[in-house]
């Protein structure tokens, strides 16, 4: 085992953001549809719709692949995937900030109305061989796409940056490694929001 790993927090991610009449604006939720042959970790823009905003991927993992993408056994630990045969893995936190987060990133299938509710879900789970749980897990509704040169963490600094943030209500802490937990929130759209970050 790598010590490396013991002291990361990866989450495993399905999305859900739904508006009006219960459609589901998010391309590839599950991360089922493959652009590209997955063949090792750091690989989430195989998947199709999706990609990372800073230089360090987010990976990608499947029941139809063999290690070190397979699902639901990796060496992050085991997990099934919630729907379908995929799930992707991001990283929240690492002790001394050793190793840098990293993020999912797609455009939503149509920008959001103003001053529509919508309600956003997505599901996590804690990998096995986590050391450290988290909270503060959000999703960021943007105009465009957040980008970072290089390899770092996304930070906002001004408050009304939060105002495009979702989190789960409580700020409960994400520690469940043996299934899925919800986030859960609603959005109040300002309208033209076409990007969502993890």
């Amino acid at each position: 085992m790598n010590f490396k790993l013991i002291l990361i927090s990866p989450m495993l991610i399905s999305l859900l953001v739904f508006g009006q009449e219960d459609k589901n604006l998010v391309p590839n939720p599950s991360f089922e549809v493959l652009d590209g042959k997955l063949k090792k970790l750091k690989q989430i823009n195989v998947a199709k719709h999706w990609s990372s905003p800073t230089a360090l991927k987010a990976d990608l993992f499947s029941k139809k692949k063999d290690a070190p993408v397979h699902a639901p056994e990796n060496m992050y630990g085991k997990e099934f995937p919630k729907d379908g045969n995929n799930y992707a893995g991001i990283l929240l936190y690492s002790y001394n900030n050793k190793s840098p987060r990293t993020y999912l990133q797609t455009q939503l299938l149509n920008p959001l109305t103003a001053g529509l509710d919508y309600c956003v879900k997505f599901r996590v789970s804690l990998s096995d061989l986590s050391k450290y749980a988290v909270n503060n897990i959000g999703l960021h509704f943007g105009v465009d796409p957040l980008s970072l040169d290089g390899k770092g963490d996304i930070i906002f600094n001004k408050s009304d940056e939060f105002s495009s943030v979702i989190r789960d209500g409580g700020n409960k802490t994400f520690n469940a490694r043996y299934n899925w937990e919800t986030v859960c929130g609603i959005y109040k759209a300002d309208g033209k929001e076409s990007f969502i970050t993890i």
